[in-house]
C-alpha cells in the first residue's frame, strides 16, 4: 500500500517531469539559490505609461548574502560556465534551414510544432541512406509525460500531399468550374442569394445613416433658427443619435460579414490559380510547400487493428482543409 509520503514523491517526479527546458535553465539563473536578492530588474516606461520592460544589469540592485543559500557557489559557478558557453555556441551557430515540413507540422492533440528528427543507416554496400520523420514537440519536452508521439515519416507525408494535390490539378484540368463550385458548396459560400440580400440591406443601412445625418444637420439649423426650442432639440438628438449609433452597429456588421464572404470566394480563385502552377509536379520541394500548405495537423497512429491508421489533415493556403 502505498504511503502518503510515497504518493507526494510521485506527484513531485511528475511536476518535474512536466517542466520545460526552459523553465530549468531559468530557474539555474536566479540568484536567489546562492542567498542573493537581486531588485529592479524592471521598471514602468514613465509614471502615466505603466508598461513593464528590463533593465539593463548595470541598474539593478544587489543583495550578496540576503539568505541562506540552497545550492553553493562552487556549483553555481560551473552551471552558469556551462550555460555561458552554450548560449555563445548557439549564437555563434549558423541559423539552420528549416526542413521540408519544418513549421507547417502540429499536433493534432495538444497543438505543439512537431519537429524533425533525421536518422542515418549505414549499408553494407557502402551506401548512406538518411530518414527523416517528424514527432511532438511537447512531449519529447517534457520528458514524455505530457502528450503522447505523433510520429510521422516524411516519405508517407510528402506522397499523401503530392496524392491530393494530383487529384485536385486533375479535376481542375477536366472542369474548373466545377471544382470551384464544389469547394464553395463545402465551405458554405454558394448561397448566391443570401449574399445579394446582405448587399441590398448594406446600401438600405446606408441611405438611412445618411438620412440620420441630414437629419441631425436639419434640427441644428432648427435650433439656431429658433423653429424648435432647446430642450426639443436635445431629445430630437438623443434619439436621433441613439438610432444613428443602432443601424451604424448593423451596417458594420453586415458589412464584415459579406467583405468575409466575398474573400474567402476570391480564396478559392486563388487557390485554384496555385494549384494550376504546380500541375505537373511529381515530387515536393521546401518552397512548393510554402505556396500550397498552410498548415498540417498530424493525429496519433493506430496500430491496433494490424494496420497503421493515423489522422491527417491539410490545411491548404486560400482554402483551409477540404473534409472528404
Amino acid at each position: 500500500v502505498p504511503t502518503d509520503e510515497s504518493i507526494s514523491i510521485e506527484n513531485q517526479r511528475l511536476l518535474l517531469s512536466k517542466w520545460m527546458y526552459a523553465t530549468i535553465r531559468d530557474i539555474l539563473r536566479h540568484e536567489a539559490y546562492i542567498g542573493n536578492l537581486v531588485s529592479f530588474k524592471e521598471g514602468n516606461l514613465s509614471y502615466k505609461d505603466k508598461r513593464r520592460f528590463k533593465k539593463p544589469e548595470s541598474e539593478w540592485i544587489r543583495y550578496d548574502n540576503a539568505h541562506e543559500p540552497i545550492i553553493d557557489r562552487e556549483t553555481w559557478d560551473k552551471v552558469r560556465k556551462i550555460d555561458i558557453a552554450s548560449a555563445e555556441k548557439s549564437n555563434g551557430r549558423r541559423k539552420s534551414q528549416p526542413s521540408l515540413f519544418g513549421e507547417k507540422l502540429f499536433c493534432m492533440d495538444c497543438g505543439s510544432s512537431l519537429v524533425c528528427h533525421i536518422s542515418v543507416q549505414h549499408r553494407k554496400n557502402g551506401n548512406v541512406k538518411r530518414y527523416t520523420s517528424y514527432s511532438c514537440y511537447r512531449y519529447q519536452l517534457t520528458g514524455y509525460a505530457t502528450c503522447s508521439w505523433h510520429t510521422i515519416s516524411e516519405n508517407p507525408l510528402k506522397a499523401l500531399v503530392l496524392s491530393e494535390l494530383q487529384d485536385y490539378a486533375k479535376a481542375i484540368m477536366l472542369d474548373e468550374a466545377a471544382v470551384l463550385e464544389k469547394l464553395k458548396r463545402a465551405m458554405a459560400l454558394d448561397n448566391t442569394e443570401q449574399r445579394n440580400l446582405l448587399r441590398q440591406e448594406v446600401k438600405r443601412l446606408k441611405r438611412r445613416l445618411d438620412d440620420l445625418e441630414r437629419i441631425a444637420a436639419e434640427l441644428y439649423e432648427d435650433k439656431a433658427t429658433r423653429k424648435i426650442s432647446e430642450a426639443t432639440y436635445i431629445a430630437l438628438m438623443e434619439k436621433n443619435e441613439h438610432e444613428r449609433q443602432s443601424r451604424q452597429t448593423q451596417f458594420d456588421e453586415i458589412k464584415a460579414r459579406l467583405a468575409a464572404t466575398e474573400e474567402k470566394i476570391l480564396s478559392v480563385s486563388k487557390w485554384a490559380e496555385v494549384v494550376r502552377r504546380h500541375i505537373h509536379l511529381d515530387d515536393l520541394c521546401r518552397a512548393d510547400i510554402e505556396a500550397l500548405i498552410e498548415r498540417i495537423e498530424v493525429g496519433e497512429a493506430d496500430c491496433s487493428s494490424g494496420k497503421r491508421r493515423q489522422e491527417i489533415k491539410i490545411y491548404w493556403r486560400f482554402i483551409g482543409h477540404i473534409p472528404v
